[in-house]
C-alpha cells in the first residue's frame, strides 16, 4: 500500500486524466488548474504512472481502465493470495517515487 503522500498524487493524476478527457483543456491548462508548476512534469508523472504521455491517455484510456491501471499498480499486494490471483497476467510495476511538483 503507498504512503498518502503517493496517494494524493494518484488520485491528483485521475483528476487530471479526467479533465483532459475534455478536448477543450489542454496539459498546460490541466496543469494550472491542479497547481502545477511546470506541465513538464505533470507530463513526466502521467508517463511514469500510466505508462503512456497525456495524449496517448487521452485517446486510449477510459476513466475506468485508468481506475484498474492504478488499482494494479498500487494497491494490489502481491503477499495476498486474493490479491496475488487477481493480478495473474498483469503487469506489476514496482511503486514509483512521485513529487508533488
Amino acid at each position: 500500500m503507498p504512503v498518502p503522500r503517493v496517494v494524493l498524487v494518484l488520485l491528483r493524476l485521475l483528476y487530471a486524466h479526467r479533465l483532459l478527457l475534455d478536448p477543450g483543456h489542454t496539459i498546460d491548462d490541466v496543469a494550472r488548474k491542479l497547481g502545477y508548476a511546470k506541465a513538464r512534469t505533470l507530463q513526466m508523472q502521467l508517463r511514469m504512472v500510466f505508462g503512456v504521455t497525456a495524449g496517448e491517455l487521452r485517446e486510449s484510456m477510459s476513466p475506468a481502465d485508468a481506475v484498474e491501471t492504478l488499482t494494479r499498480r498500487y494497491f494490489v499486494r502481491p503477499d495476498h493470495p486474493v490479491e496475488a490471483a487477481r493480478a495473474v497476467g498483469a503487469s506489476m510495476q514496482p511503486a514509483v517515487r512521485l513529487g508533488t511538483r
